[in-house]
């Protein structure tokens, strides 16, 4: 009987070790398929249509593996946070020892206060390049806005204008093409993210002249009051040390008299085209601009309104990494810039 016994315990034993041990392979291999998160941002990196994780700042960034090590004694520095960053496209910041920093920046992305709040009401795919954001509208094959933080050093640089500038964009699908715009001379091809932001830079030059990162501009436009605003930015930059920009097309609801070029491929022209402009120096002031896409005046005057005007017209939630007294305080009024 004793003998028995032992015999069944000792299969009872081995059954029980053999449990054991698959389950702890099991949950090994489980451990070993989880996703590592190896950047600022906990990310799927996907560059596809619009999720809310973000790519890694080395996927989506030229040259980002090859950043120098010395900013990374400021990587200390956690990003700061508030109340709004659920708004953020659905990021959440994270410490993370191996990111690289600059002057409190991540390297390679713009300052995260520029980007504005998921947009709900139309498709969106975010791209990141050296030196703005943009989100990509796949139905308009133009960009709902284009982000950038511009510095004091960022409006000084002499490169120029690289030959055969314009090119298709191979991070979306059926991208506009810069042949779409010859058969209307009436529109330039009219940069959200202007060429005159991005003279620090070689790459930040090249990826200024992406087919995403323009518009269907009215030619007098382009070269008149939307120019002189890209210059007074520059100015304001220099002024204040840095400013946030944000900028993109404007569509009037319920036209139905839509014009579009490129023949076959159909563009839509936009109606208009906004601008925001920040600085978050001392109390802060903030300033936006209308202008429709036509032939106009040169007065900036004429065009300027506050933030929250641009808001309701776009139905875009700017700056809202702010925290909510600040944001509500520098949308509501035209700021004072000179």
């Amino acid at each position: 009987m004793i003998m028995k016994k032992f015999c069944i315990n000792s299969v009872m034993l081995m059954l029980l070790t053999a449990m054991m041990i698959s389950c702890g392979n099991k949950q090994k291999k489980d451990a070993e398929s989880q996703p590592q998160v190896d950047s600022f941002y906990e990310s799927d990196k996907s560059l596809g249509e619009f999720s809310p994780s973000r790519p890694s700042v080395a996927q989506t960034v030229s040259g980002a593996a090859e950043a120098e090590k010395s900013s990374l004694e400021a990587a200390s520095r956690k990003a700061p946070t508030n109340d709004n960053d659920e708004n953020l496209h659905g990021y959440k910041y994270k410490y993370d020892k191996n990111t690289e920093y600059e002057d409190g920046l991540f390297i390679g992305q713009p300052d995260y206060i520029s980007i504005p709040a998921k947009i709900r009401d139309k498709p969106e795919q975010i791209l990141y390049r050296k030196a703005y954001a943009l989100s990509y509208n796949k139905d308009t094959r133009l960009a709902n806005w284009v982000a950038w933080h511009l510095t004091k050093a960022h409006t000084y640089g002499d490169l120029e204008r690289p030959q055969r500038a314009f090119h298709d964009d191979d991070d979306v699908r059926n991208t506009t093409h810069y042949w779409d715009y010859n058969k209307d001379t009436r529109y330039d091809r009219g940069h959200m993210c202007p060429a005159g932001d991005n003279k620090w830079d070689k790459t930040a030059m090249e990826e200024s002249f992406l087919m995403t990162n323009v518009c269907p501009q009215y030619y007098t436009l382009n070269s008149g009051v939307w120019n002189d605003i890209e210059i007074k930015c520059r100015d304001w930059a220099r002024q204040e040390g840095d400013v946030y920009i944000v900028c993109g097309p404007v569509f009037f609801p319920n036209k139905t008299n839509r014009e579009y070029i490129g023949g076959k491929n159909k563009i839509p022209v936009p109606d208009a085209f906004f601008k925001v402009v920040l600085s978050n120096k001392k109390k802060g002031k903030g300033i936006g601009f209308i202008c429709e896409n036509r032939g106009g005046g040169y007065d900036l005057n004429d065009y300027s309104v506050t933030i929250d005007e641009v808001e309701e017209l776009t139905g875009i939630d700017f700056f809202p990494a702010l925290p909510d007294a600040m944001e509500e305080h520098l949308e509501s009024q035209i700021g004072n810039f000179r």
